[in-house]
């Protein structure tokens, strides 16, 4: 399942595509931003309470959670920042 936010006031776009198999969750987030460079943090809580089980792009990991602590999200309408994390059952 897809799901797509555009926060008010900023030029960004969240993406998080969320599949659920047989025995994991997995989070695909893909943010782009068409207007200036900015700086940004993000947390992905699998609302469950075992660790992920694999991830990309993120600092550190926090029994459900995956944070990233800062980054600067880069200008360009075709310029992604992409996220990845896994969670087993």
């Amino acid at each position: 399942m897809i799901f797509k936010t555009f926060p008010e006031g900023t030029t960004l776009e969240y993406r998080c595509d969320v599949t659920m198999r047989a025995d994991a969750l997995e989070y695909d987030i893909t943010i782009k931003n068409s207007g200036d460079a900015c700086e940004s943090t993000m947390e992905i809580d699998a609302m469950t309470s075992a660790g992920p089980s694999g991830v990309k792009g993120y600092d550190s990991q926090d029994g459900s959670k995956a944070t990233k602590n800062s980054w600067t999200v880069p200008k360009g309408k075709f310029t992604d920042t992409c996220f990845y994390a896994g969670w087993k059952a």
